[in-house]
């Protein structure tokens, strides 16, 4: 049995009950900053509920949309906390690593940086990001094929847009490869297969991004009203500072910043996004620099950034990261609403403006 000590005569306004399946509701009346295992509260009163998942980092929820905290059990185990948004904890049956159940209050609620297909010997079918999808209450994902890195363009534009044909909840972004060209079943397809996007990724295509054989598609995507969302990192074809000048040479087309510059290149990144027009924005995926994002988004709100996670490249807890990054930035529901809805509408609103 699982339990808390919490002396009455200290902390007469806590308490606990054991919830079953390991796991612990805690609740305390008034200022919650009497218990001495929390830290960065926000808010006066919440009920939060303590998760030991077998094999995961323990979870807590508030129920108070103003209710955030981080929990030392006293062990020293830390608990890793989530904002479900709603009055009452989730079902004890919720996955451990649900992003937020407030999302699903949400309409239009998306991720625009997924995949199916195969990569370096892993396969990612459509079944595995629809599930992830689901569970982690993100509505829809915008998903290229990864076997666009070695595949033929054409057949594995068509295979993705098939391969979403029975899922509503992903929609097909074209790969581009500026090495095989944009040739005239391309932009066929482009023009009738219901892309949302377009996807580029220079380090696996081998080109760079302000590679002259990419501006054929980028004038495409102008012409159709499709963002271009290109991998960047610290790396001389895919630098961010290469995809902010096309944003410049392009300003009918809206940029995404994929990863907003990976490992090594986020302050540049940031940077980029800062200098630049209002069609370049950077995605959250595998986005590590916690610190500066907290910073770029108390200093400048949360107008640069979109939601993306490269799902289901991480596997099966491919969201659960993200746990961590909404909690440090503060995440209540504008700023949810800000990432998850907001920003893929603009992104959806140039795309409609293009037909």
């Amino acid at each position: 049995m699982l339990g808390l000590d919490l002396p009455r005569s200290l902390y007469p306004r806590a308490g606990w009950r054991d919830l079953g399946l390991g796991r612990l509701e805690v609740w305390c009346r008034g200022d919650p900053t009497d218990l001495p295992w929390y830290s960065g509260v926000a808010g006066r009163t919440g009920r939060l509920m303590l998760h030991h998942p077998a094999g995961a980092e323990p979870l807590v929820a508030g129920a108070d949309s103003r209710f955030s905290a981080r929990i030392q059990a006293p062990a020293g185990m830390p608990l890793v906390p989530v904002w479900f948004g709603g009055e009452a904890p989730p079902d004890r049956e919720a996955s451990p690593y649900i992003l937020a159940i407030g999302l699903a209050a949400l309409e239009g609620r998306t991720d625009v940086h997924a995949h199916v297909g195969s990569l370096s010997g892993q396969c990612y079918p459509p079944e595995l990001i629809s599930a992830l999808v689901a569970e982690a209450h993100v509505g829809s994902a915008w998903v290229s094929n990864l076997d666009g890195a070695t595949g033929p363009q054409a057949e594995v534009n068509r295979r993705v847009v098939t391969q979403v044909a029975d899922r509503p909840e992903l929609e097909p972004v074209f790969w581009a490869d500026p090495v095989q060209g944009l040739d005239r079943e391309c932009r066929s397809l482009l023009e009738g297969g219901g892309f949302v996007a377009l996807k580029f990724h220079p380090e696996l295509n081998g080109y760079s991004a302000d590679d002259r054989r990419v501006e054929p598609y980028l004038g495409l995507a102008g012409e159709l009203g499709l963002p271009a969302l290109f991998h960047t990192q610290q790396a001389r074809l895919s630098h961010p500072s290469l995809v902010a000048g096309l944003a410049r040479r392009f300003p009918r087309v809206r940029f995404i910043m994929g990863h907003t510059g990976l490992w090594g290149a986020q302050e540049e990144a940031l940077a980029c996004l800062r200098q630049g027009g209002d069609n370049l924005v950077g995605d959250l995926a595998w986005f590590h620099r916690i610190d500066l994002l907290v910073e770029e988004i108390r200093v400048n709100g949360p107008g640069r950034f979109v939601f993306g996670s490269d799902a289901p490249v991480d596997g099966e807890e491919s969201y659960q990261q993200y746990l961590w990054i909404l909690w440090r930035i503060d995440a209540d529901l504008p700023l949810l609403k800000a990432l998850f809805v907001d920003a893929p509408a603009r992104l959806r609103r140039s795309s409609a403006g293009g037909r």
